[in-house]
């Protein structure tokens, strides 16, 4: 049951970063309460020239970033959290 109107609380289009390759959903979202961040994931399923192209990018933000409107931060490799102030880590 809804009790009021549905409406946008943050918005996120991953397509805006140059290291996505794919029009990709949002797959999950996770809650570090240890650091305050959240992890997004976002994922892909398509065909281009007949070959299956399957996969996902690793997001992440601070809380504090939801209602300043920031976008998130894409993951690239298994060190990209280490000292990144914005992230708190």
């Amino acid at each position: 049951m809804l009790i009021d109107e549905i409406r946008e609380f943050y918005a996120f289009d991953p397509r805006h970063h140059e290291g996505v390759r794919y029009e990709c959903g949002l797959s999950s979202l996770e809650y570090d309460p240890y650091h305050a961040r959240l992890y997004l994931l976002t994922s892909f399923e398509t065909e281009l020239d007949g070959v299956p192209h399957i996969g996902g990018y690793l997001w992440v933000m601070g809380l504090e970033d939801l209602p300043a409107g920031r976008q998130p931060t894409l993951l690239t490799t298994a060190g990209s959290l280490e000292g990144d102030a914005e992230c708190g880590a």
